[in-house]
């Protein structure tokens, strides 16, 4: 089963017994509340506004999701370059000026469709800079068998938000104003802001020149395109995000349009969303995920969310509606949860903050595209039309577990080997020099042939994902059972980096390799500058 691995430590125990942890994730957990009653605001103003219009009102959706498709991918390569403080700092600063400039436009009464949406896209700028910065920031403060519950305790965080931000945000639009509720989150924002100024991260020394932006950026590309357990979580979130996109982004519409609730009503109906999401994520995941495979939950998640969304297009009392969101919430933050963390566990720690940006710009994306489509499609054929078919839909993706079984993450070991052996060159390199190509001899017996063939498929996946261009497996003619291993790599600093990224699992791949060798001998490594013209397409991948 895929299941994750077990967790050590309770989250309460981690938050209760790390100081430094606890700083972090209530800073978080006050930029998410914060966040979450804006979006709950905003939501219900420009339903005031413009209630005639879906697809306005879906745009919203989109104006949230869309800097994460956008700029996703750099952000998380800056999240693992540069000082990641600093870059939570920077992020946290300019969510709080928009915040502030907001509850300033409006007590002045200046708060139209266009602001609305400009302000959500520019919080979701600022949030698309420092979610990748966050998710690699909390295995970094905790021991590494603490990682699990604290990637919990991160999932949790948008649950929580989830929960209670649409709760405060209903009571205040309910008894006050949307002023009241940008008031608060103004207030929210900069006491998160205090809160994280409490981290003081120490220097992190570097064996090696720090990655410039663009490498790292195509480093996540090559590791992901490269990386199979990876590949299926990542497509089936997508999948699943863009079913859910639906009911998540139609809903507001049913509830004004068709149920005609008020402010208070529409933030109690937010608040069982995400109540849904938060009894699930605090007192359940953790013990489904250790005990279920996450093929298990997405599939049963994904039938209980396709029979929330029929119940939200065909009933009509607010009590029903409100029971169908709070199963809905349930069952999409469960398999989202589920999909997410182990996103995060399949990846070592070099690659997480890139991994996860490459996560949010697929999963934001999914998102941003979906709701901008269903809002489209439901101004041609109707809301309850439109929720119908995303319930066909969560029950399509029940069934991909069978198709495309996700990764048994409990038998993953990232940890860094540092296998490769010692060697010593006559000429001195500097690492900007490249490309380099590696050459790795084997003397194979005809017996063992074919099992070394198919172990060098997995290496090859191995070279091309840890930073290798161009890979080949050359069996020479003229010397029957020696074969060439042959990658090349872009800079010789980008090799030194390759042999750091190398697992444990991957040690046991190529110990595999070096265990057919004749007589258990250890293989011969060879290393060269190449030196071709330019424009003689040796750059050219070939994999």
């Amino acid at each position: 089963m895929s299941t994750a691995p077990p967790i050590a430590s309770s989250p309460l125990t981690l938050l209760g017994g790390n100081r430094t942890f606890l700083a972090i994730w209530t800073a978080f957990l006050a930029s998410s509340l914060a966040g979450s009653m804006q979006d709950t605001a905003t939501v219900w103003q420009m339903t005031s506004l413009r209630s005639d219009s879906p697809i306005l009102v879906s745009l919203m959706q989109t104006a949230s999701s869309l800097p994460f498709f956008l700029l996703a991918l750099p952000a998380g390569a800056l999240a693992d370059v540069v000082d990641r403080r600093r870059l939570l700092l920077v992020g946290q600063i300019w969510r709080t000026l928009i915040a502030l400039i907001l509850t300033a436009c409006a007590f002045l009464n200046l708060v139209d469709p266009y602001l609305l949406l400009t302000v959500t896209f520019a919080m979701s700028l600022g949030a698309t800079f420092t979610m990748p910065a966050w998710q690699a920031a909390f295995p970094e403060v905790v021991s590494p068998h603490d990682v699990p519950p604290a990637m919990y305790l991160c999932g949790v965080v948008t649950n929580i938000a989830r929960g209670l931000g649409p709760a405060l945000a209903g009571l205040l639009l309910g008894l006050f104003a949307p002023r009241s509720v940008y008031t608060a989150n103004a207030a929210m924002m900069l006491s998160g802001l205090g809160l994280f100024l409490l981290w003081q991260r120490g220097p992190r020394p570097q064996a090696l020149p720090s990655e410039r932006l663009v490498g790292a950026m195509k480093a996540a590309v090559r590791y992901v395109a490269h990386a199979p357990a990876v590949d299926a979580i990542l497509s089936r979130n997508v999948v699943f995000v863009i079913f859910t996109s639906a009911p998540m982004s139609l809903f507001p519409v049913v509830a004004r349009s068709q149920l005609h609730l008020d402010g208070l009503d529409f933030g109690i109906s937010m608040t069982l969303l995400g109540l849904g999401a938060v009894l699930v994520s605090v007192f359940l995941l953790p013990r489904i995920c250790s005990r279920c495979s996450i093929d298990q939950v997405v599939g049963v998640s994904a039938a209980v969310a396709a029979l929330a969304s029929a119940a939200i297009s065909l009933l009509r009392s607010p009590l029903s509606f409100n029971a169908a969101l709070f199963v809905l919430g349930a069952a999409s933050s469960t398999a989202l949860a589920s999909l997410n963390l182990g996103a995060q566990l399949s990846v070592p720690d070099w690659v997480r903050g890139r991994t996860s940006s490459v996560y949010l710009f697929l999963v934001q994306g999914a998102f941003a595209l979906g709701a901008l489509t269903w809002g489209y499609a439901a101004t041609r054929w109707g809301v309850s039309t439109i929720l119908l078919v995303a319930a066909a839909g969560f029950v399509a993706t029940a069934a991909l577990g069978f198709v495309q079984p996700l990764p048994q993450l409990a038998r993953m070991n990232l940890s860094a080997s540092h296998h490769w052996p010692a060697f010593h060159l006559v000429t001195t390199l500097r690492p900007d020099d490249g490309p380099v190509l590696v050459q790795i001899d084997y003397e194979i017996s005809p017996e063992a042939a074919t099992e070394f063939r198919q172990v060098m498929q997995s290496v090859r996946t191995i070279r091309l994902r840890d930073g290798g261009m161009r890979w080949v497996l050359l069996d020479d003619l003229n010397q029957p059972g020696h074969y060439r291993e042959s990658f090349l790599v872009e800079s010789w600093s980008e090799h030194l980096r390759q042999m750091e990224r190398s697992t444990l699992d991957d040690a046991e791949i190529e110990e595999r390799a070096r265990n057919l060798q004749v007589d258990g001998r250890a293989p011969q490594v060879h290393h060269f500058l190449v030196t071709a013209p330019p424009g003689s397409g040796v750059l050219k991948p070939l994999d």
